[in-house]
């Protein structure tokens, strides 16, 4: 059976082969990563994994999905159908699978990694190893993608000091799963940043989004496909005047939409932050 698994880091895929025992890089056209920028991205790597490089539509394939941005989980989601006749199909955050190589390796300490051209800052934390991303540093431990793919073929039975939720999605990646189970909900991302209140615009081109509050759907409603979710005032200054439109977010698929949104002061929500979810009934 053959394992495919895709570390997806600050917008480019980096996808390691594992079969009958070995291991390699998959290249496109001399290069050992691929951009992705839109779902229209995610749908010709597909293509190029069955052609030219022959992965006849995943058939007998495991499939490996690691991504950093939820905004990675919506292009997925997009294409999701291109997966339907793989072995199986698991999704889980990047993070917590690089956790889970510095615990293998016993690299239990602070210290900066980089992991595909993206830094981390790795600090023991209340007795748990946790992980986030910094600017660049001058000194660092360097990680590539092949070695975090080759601790996810078997899992190891062994105590890891991660909260609950790195715990959860670590075991979740050894686990077989689906298109239906692991893409039964749907990302609501925010369009822009938008604020709680109206600010105003003072320079030209200066813009402001704000949300318009007694727009907000209910939560647990259900939805069909362009339903409106929420609207917002989106405000520019121009050279004479100051124009305000009203934009929407939309339901893109039928289902129970429910929100996720935790506001942060005056920011209602920072573009392509997580703010609900539709599940698929």
């Amino acid at each position: 059976m053959d394992t495919l698994i895709f570390i997806i880091s600050n917008h480019t895929a980096y996808i390691n082969d594992f079969y009958k025992g070995e291991w390699k890089k998959v290249s496109f056209n001399k290069r050992d990563f691929y951009e992705l920028y839109c779902h229209y991205d995610a749908n010709e790597l597909i293509d190029f994994l069955n052609y030219p490089l022959n992965y006849n539509k995943f058939k007998n394939t495991n499939i490996i999905i690691l991504y950093d941005e939820p905004i990675i989980y919506q292009y997925m989601y997009k294409v999701k159908d291109r997966f339907k006749l793989a072995n199986s199909v698991t999704i889980s955050c990047l993070d917590s699978a690089i956790l889970y190589y510095l615990c293998l390796n016993n690299l239990y300490k602070n210290q900066i990694i980089l992991v595909e051209n993206v830094f981390y800052k790795v600090e023991i934390s209340d007795r748990f190893l946790t992980l986030n991303e910094v600017e660049e540093e001058e000194e660092y431990l360097q990680i590539d993608a092949m070695e975090i793919s080759k601790v996810l073929i078997e899992e190891k039975n062994i105590e890891l000091p991660l909260n609950d939720m790195d715990i959860e999605n670590i075991n979740h990646i050894f686990t077989f799963n689906n298109i239906d189970t692991e893409f039964n909900k749907c990302l609501i991302l925010s369009p822009a940043t938008i604020t709680a209140t109206e600010t105003p615009v003072k320079k030209f081109l200066e813009v402001n989004d704000s949300l318009i509050k007694d727009s907000l759907l209910r939560d647990g409603t259900a939805v069909k496909i362009g339903d409106v979710l929420f609207k917002y005032y989106h405000k520019v200054k121009g050279f004479l005047k100051t124009t305000t439109t009203i934009l929407e977010k939309r339901a893109e698929i039928e289902g129970i939409f429910f929100w996720d949104n935790r506001q942060d002061g005056n920011v209602w929500a920072n573009k392509d932050e997580v703010i609900g979810e539709i599940k698929i009934k």
